[in-house]
């Protein structure tokens, strides 16, 4: 019986490749491929640069927000995402802010100049 050492490789990547499309995320493992911009803060590729441009949430959670430091027109970056997808932590001003998935989907977001 003949093995190929190709198969565990793909069906590793399709697993990350479902995984990852839970969150809302691109799979590492799929190098070149271009990801899509998104209106929303969750499932932001790390790293990305953008401002605020809104929110979508109920009057509680998005004062809350507000007092945060999350106001309209600040720059924001992703840095990094729990190993589930959940919190995601960005840095804006001069700190670094754990968001649940529940909230940054409710932020509006556009990419940064």
């Amino acid at each position: 019986m003949e093995t190929h050492s190709s198969a565990p490789e793909n069906l590793i990547s399709r697993s990350l490749t479902r995984i990852a499309s839970a969150f809302g995320r691109s799979n590492p493992a799929a190098k070149g491929k271009k990801t899509l911009q998104r209106s929303k803060l969750a499932g932001q590729p790390l790293g990305q640069r953008f401002k605020i441009r809104g929110f979508s949430l109920p009057e509680g959670a998005r004062l809350r927000l507000l007092e945060m430091g999350l106001t309209e027109g600040t720059e924001c970056r992703v840095v990094r995402y729990a190993p589930l997808g959940d919190p995601m932590e960005v840095q804006l001003r001069d700190y670094f802010l754990s968001l649940r998935a529940s909230e940054a989907d409710g932020v509006l977001v556009e990419m940064a100049d």
